[in-house]
């Protein structure tokens, strides 16, 4: 499948834009940090471009550098964020790079009706993009099937989590009722305690019995 195919690494072409600045950390991180990214070491590309960063909070380079990793770790929304602090560069054709990753990243996420926006946008700054052309028929064919796949994604996982809190619920219900019979005695509890009552009786009985019987004074003799 076409969709998604390109735009994740033009950085170290527009790099001579800025020359004018010094950037010499600074571009040396950016420069380690595409290495890594080419050699799809995300996490340490991501370090490289977050210490450029710290210098340089508003260059567009390293926020789209740091988008475009977090976008290969599957972190989307962080990606989206990144992108739109790119967003002023006043490239046109970088700018068209921006959104089109922003529409890839909105259709992972499952917001195709966003995608699709961004996918415009970039068509509208770049006509002849092939890729955003072929994205936007892509989505506008399989906007119906992807709804309802999405519809029924979230319905599984509402099952799922109705499912889960009922089963929490029974637990608990469990666990009370266990407490609750700690509350009372047991069969053998009240059989013991029965046992016990009669034995008490009986005891009870022959003392009243014995303090009943007269006492027969002995007989004298008659000497």
């Amino acid at each position: 499948m076409k969709l998604f195919c390109k735009k994740y690494f033009y950085l170290l072409l527009i790099l001579g834009l800025f020359s004018e600045i010094s950037y010499s950390s600074v571009t040396g991180k950016i420069k380690k940090g595409n290495k890594l990214f080419s050699e799809k070491k995300y996490e340490e590309a991501l370090q490289h471009y977050r210490e450029a960063q710290i210098k340089k909070p508003d260059l567009e380079i390293i926020n789209y550098n740091i988008g475009n990793t977090l976008y290969k770790q599957e972190n989307y929304n962080e990606a989206l964020n990144e992108y739109n602090r790119s967003l002023k560069s006043k490239d046109r054709e970088i700018k068209s790079k921006i959104y089109y990753n922003m529409g890839n990243s909105e259709y992972r996420l499952g917001n195709y009706e966003n995608a699709l926006q961004y996918y415009k946008k970039s068509l509208e700054l770049n006509p002849k993009d092939e890729d955003a052309k072929y994205n936007i028929q892509f989505i506008l064919q399989r906007i119906p099937q992807l709804k309802k796949q999405k519809e029924q994604q979230s319905k599984q996982d509402k099952k799922e989590k109705q499912k889960g809190q009922q089963k929490q619920q029974e637990q608990k219900e469990q666990a009370s009722q266990k407490e609750e019979k700690k509350k009372y005695m047991t069969k053998e509890d009240v059989e013991r305690l029965l046992q016990m009552i009669q034995e008490q009786e009986k005891e009870a009985q022959k003392k009243k019995q014995k303090a009943l019987t007269p006492k027969i004074p002995p007989v004298e003799e008659d000497w």
